[in-house]
């Protein structure tokens, strides 16, 4: 997910900027606000832009930090995950089911922006969806098959918990 973002981030940066600087242009006077409307309409321009090179800039960098970030915290949660199937250790699993909700959400979030504000025609933004859905599905698939056996073993902890003690030799002399 972190080098879907990273990919995106960095691909679209330009027309983020560009949106940003519009967006703050309709809510107030841009060179009133830089200070820059004694200069003429190239110098105030030149100003913008350089407002512009500066935002494509801070939203590369923090893209770029926010994906390590990312990919870091994803890795550590995806080794407890192993670790607590190994050990049957259910409450390592749960970082990783809190942590993936988020990542869903957030890949649902970039899919939908891709579809209505980036593509820049229906068969690509048809393109966009059908792989967005696809990869949103894989996850979710994945999501589900690590709740399902957290709850297998919140269960089996909770009859081992509830089990009279002649109940729990015979219980795990099977297994």
């Amino acid at each position: 997910m972190s080098l879907i973002t990273l990919i995106l981030g960095i691909t679209f940066v330009e027309s983020v900027a560009t949106a940003v600087i519009s967006a703050m242009g309709l809510v107030f006077d841009i060179p009133t606000v830089q200070g820059t409307r004694h200069l003429d309409q190239e110098g105030q321009q030149k100003e913008v832009d350089k407002l512009h090179d500066f935002l494509v800039n801070a939203y590369s960098n923090f893209i770029f930090v926010g994906a390590i970030i990312g990919a870091i915290l994803g890795g550590i949660f995806a080794a407890m995950v192993v670790w607590g199937a190994l050990k049957k250790r259910q409450n390592f699993l749960l970082p990783w089911l809190i942590f993936e909700v988020m990542v869903i959400i957030g890949t649902a979030v970039c899919v939908i922006i891709c579809v209505v504000l980036i593509s820049a025609s229906v068969a690509s933004a048809i393109f966009v969806l059908i792989i967005g859905l696809l990869e949103l599905g894989v996850m979710v698939y994945f999501w589900l098959v690590v709740f399902s056996y957290y709850q297998q073993l919140r269960d089996r902890k909770r009859m081992e918990i509830n089990t009279p003690a002649e109940m729990k030799t015979r219980l795990t002399s099977h297994m």
